[in-house]
């Protein structure tokens, strides 16, 4: 029982296992039954596509092509430059004081308008002005001291001519006193003689000696007093120059402590000029370390970007990244160099202000020790006047002394002279008495009366001496006459010399206040109210902009072509859609010698204050301009091994290859020297490449591509229309199909500047190419046309 049921369960599971089997075969070879049929179906389909292009290719073949085409003209071609500049004003001016002083006002801020005069700052002339006041003193002294000689000039040539007036007459009442005394003598010793005979002659000689005595007497009084009064008028004129000089050293002493105390105070601003330039000197090295580092950091990022560059260069040339990149790319080498130049000028104005803050220290530096030098040179020059003050007050003095000396020697003699003119007259007296007395005696009296005599007659004589000698002292004193003049020209010279002072400080006080020298707008401000400014340290900047100056560098081969007063054309980029004339007026006939360019400079008119000085300005200037020349379209012109040629179209409607010889360009065309004529036409646009003799049909149509189903698609109709123009951009014209139309490629694209023109085919397949110029970084390149369609994509040119 158990053998049979173990032989019949193998025959049972056989079963089941078959029947699974076959469904899962089922379950796959029916959808591939299906897949295989599609299969089939797609490669009957696409046979079929294939035969049917064949078909309409070989239909056009043969048919006229579609193209573009512009007549030959006459016209002027003119070559423009354009560059960008920089707007400049023709007056830039840097306001800064004559004097070192604290800015004690200043209201203008930048772009302030200001107008010719006008104040702009002052200069704090509290301490000029002292110096004023102090020059008016010394002015107003030198004058008084002036006045009071000149006041003095007459008494004392008074004085002089009375004191030889009356030593003449003393010495003429000498001269006649000696005389009469020798005839006295003779008289008495006649008298003596015969005064035995006669005593009463004796008596009347006696009585007229006493009269003479008297006279002599009363005349000696006369001369006392008048001696008196000169002697009493000197000795007040010694007091009042005492007074004076006295006056004098107080005022000198004054201009010293004065001179002490402005040096001192010269000395401080001095040194804190020189502190301050310190400062700009450490700020300057700052700035000149920072300016080091950007440039190193500016030379890293140009050594990058120039790698990247060369990397996209390579990459592109590979065919894996497009021309934008390299653009862009190349750009970037710009900026980041634009970026190093930027920082190189920083590093040049970093210099220029280090150099500019070291001049300036070594300017208060030297201005110091020129303040310290001066300081102590006014001081000793005080000081020296203080010491002639002095000097002259003991000069003064020992006049005053030397008068009242001379009063008391007057006085003396005049008494001394009374006295013995009185002794006279009392001895005429006992003349007579002993006249009267020795009548009897007369041999005694005789030999008294010879005796007497002599001694009278030396008396006398001694008496014209002393006045002789008198009267050549007062002679003497006209000598100071002339002395006096002198110290009346060196006083008048000592009041110029205050007046022109007094003028010079007065020049300086001006100098305090700084007007503008032009019409214009604040610029610039370098201080601020309270700050020491010193001598030619600018203030404010001031800018004239009613005319304004546009600066632009010319290239060697431009510079040639451009002359004085011809126009340029300026637009702004901070003015957009405005457009302004110029004339040039400053070419540079210099080159700079690391850019090899010319500094050309045009003038603007800029009544309203639109530009403003530091604007970006883009110039355009006619360089060159080739008249009546034969000018065809740059499509026109086509470029291969064997140099360039344009396709001419005939008269019966066929296209003829010719070479031609170009010439000048612009931005609407290119002048042909030699190959065509005026009025033919030239092809610009095709839908294919032309060959020479082909038929052509002209036309302007600008169809776009369809798709195609099972049949001829018209995805390219009349050569697929014109291609498009694209500028400053990646022009792609791409049209994809699946039908079995033609794949013919659209007319060339024109690449603007810095941009790349490219025609390409989508779904695996490109179409025919055209001619693409691509100018790419600033270098024109022509491709020649190429034909390429493979089966299997639709591509119609598009616009």
């Amino acid at each position: 029982m158990q053998s049979e049921v173990i032989t019949q369960q193998p025959n049972r599971v056989p079963s089941r296992m078959t029947g699974g089997s076959l469904k899962r075969w089922s379950y796959i070879l029916v959808p591939l039954a299906i897949l295989f049929a599609l299969i089939l179906w797609r490669l009957r389909a696409k046979q079929q596509d294939a035969a049917q292009q064949d078909q309409s290719r070989a239909a056009r073949k043969n048919a006229p092509v579609a193209v573009s085409a512009a007549p030959v003209q006459v016209r002027d071609v003119v070559q423009t430059f354009s560059a960008v500049g920089n707007v400049e004003s023709p007056f830039n001016v840097k306001i800064a004081p004559k004097v070192t002083g604290r800015v004690e006002l200043l209201q203008l801020r930048e772009g302030d308008k200001v107008q010719v005069g006008q104040v702009l700052a002052r200069i704090d002339p509290t301490e000029i002005e002292a110096q004023v006041r102090q020059q008016q003193s010394a002015v107003a002294e030198a004058q008084f001291r002036l006045a009071q000689a000149q006041l003095g000039q007459g008494p004392n040539n008074v004085n002089i001519n009375t004191q030889i007036s009356q030593q003449a007459a003393g010495l003429a009442s000498a001269q006649a006193d000696y005389n009469q005394t020798r005839g006295n003598y003779a008289a008495q010793v006649a008298s003596a003689q015969a005064a035995v005979v006669d005593a009463q002659g004796r008596i009347k000689n006696a009585d007229a000696g006493i009269a003479s005595a008297q006279a002599d007497y009363a005349q000696v009084r006369g001369n006392y007093t008048a001696q008196i009064a000169a002697a009493q008028a000197a000795v007040q004129d010694a007091q009042g120059r005492v007074k004076n000089a006295q006056a004098g050293l107080t005022s000198a002493q004054a201009d010293y402590n004065q001179t002490k105390q402005n040096y001192a105070a010269q000395v401080a601003a001095a040194q804190a000029a020189v502190t301050d330039a310190q400062g700009r000197v450490r700020s300057a090295v700052a700035a000149i370390s920072n300016a080091n580092a950007t440039i190193k950091s500016a030379q890293a990022n140009l050594a990058n970007a120039r790698t990247q560059y060369n990397r996209t260069y390579s990459l592109y040339k590979q065919g894996f990244v497009a021309a934008q990149d390299v653009d862009n790319a190349k750009t970037q080498v710009s900026v980041e160099q634009g970026a190093l130049d930027v920082a190189q000028g920083q590093l040049d104005v970093a210099t220029a202000s280090r150099e500019s803050a070291t001049a300036q220290q070594q300017a208060a530096q030297n201005q110091a020790d020129i303040v310290t030098t001066k300081g102590k040179a006014d001081i000793e020059a005080a000081q020296a006047k203080v010491g002639q003050a002095q000097a002259g007050v003991d000069s003064a003095v020992a006049q005053r002394k030397a008068a009242e000396q001379q009063a008391n020697i007057a006085q003396t003699t005049g008494k001394s002279n009374i006295n013995a003119a009185r002794a006279k007259v009392v001895q005429a007296q006992a003349v007579r008495s002993s006249s009267v007395a020795q009548t009897n005696s007369a041999q005694h009296q005789a030999s008294i009366v010879a005796t007497k005599g002599r001694s009278d007659i030396e008396a006398a004589r001694q008496k014209a001496v002393q006045a002789s000698a008198a009267l050549t002292y007062a002679r003497s004193n006209t000598a100071s006459k002339s002395a006096y003049e002198q110290s009346l020209s060196a006083l008048r010279a000592s009041v110029e010399a205050a007046q022109a002072s007094l003028r010079g400080v007065q020049a300086q006080l001006a100098d305090t206040i700084l007007r503008s020298p032009i019409n214009g707008y604040v610029t610039a401000r370098y201080l601020d109210p309270g700050a020491v400014a010193t001598a030619g340290q600018p203030i404010v900047a001031v800018q004239a902009v009613r005319q304004v100056w546009v600066t632009v560098p010319v290239p060697e081969d431009v510079s040639r072509k451009i002359h004085f007063g011809q126009t340029a054309v300026v637009t702004l980029d901070a003015l957009p859609g405005q457009t302004f004339m110029s004339k040039i007026v400053e070419i540079n006939p210099s080159a700079d010698p690391q850019s090899r360019q010319f500094l050309v400079r045009a003038v603007l008119d800029n009544p309203r204050n639109l530009v403003k000085p530091g604007m970006f300005a883009h110039v355009s200037l006619e360089a060159e301009r080739d008249k009546s020349a034969l000018v065809v379209p740059r499509e026109a012109v086509q470029q291969d091994d064997t140099g360039n040629y344009v396709m001419v179209i005939t008269a019966d409607d066929k296209v003829q290859r010719r070479a031609v010889t170009t010439g000048a360009s612009d931005a609407n065309g290119i002048a042909i020297t030699q190959g065509v004529q005026p009025g033919e036409k030239v092809v610009t646009l095709s839908a294919m490449a032309l060959r020479d003799g082909q038929a052509v049909r002209v036309g302007t149509g600008k169809g776009k591509g369809g798709r195609g189903q099972g049949g001829a698609g018209g995805g390219a109709q009349e050569g697929a229309g014109q291609g498009g123009d694209n500028s400053n951009s990646a022009g792609n014209s791409n049209s994809a199909g699946n039908g079995n139309a033609d794949n013919a490629a659209g007319a060339p694209n024109r690449g603007g500047m810095n941009g790349s023109s490219m025609n390409s085919g989508a779904g695996g397949a490109s179409g025919a190419k055209g001619s693409n110029n691509s100018n790419n970084g600033g270098l024109l390149s022509r491709q020649p046309a190429t034909a390429s369609a493979p089966a299997g994509a639709a591509a119609g040119g598009g616009q």
